[in-house]
């Protein structure tokens, strides 16, 4: 989260963590979205 945000770790661990946890949740969207499709075989 602090590499993608360029946030601190004290910067991070500071938010609430129901505040965190939404971080969390829209980055892992985020990466998510910017994978390349699957291939199937």
């Amino acid at each position: 989260m602090a590499y993608y945000l360029h946030w601190s770790r004290a910067d991070i661990l500071d938010l609430p963590i129901l505040e965190r946890r939404r971080y969390l949740e829209l980055l892992a969207d985020q990466l998510k979205r910017e994978q390349p499709p699957s291939q199937s075989s």
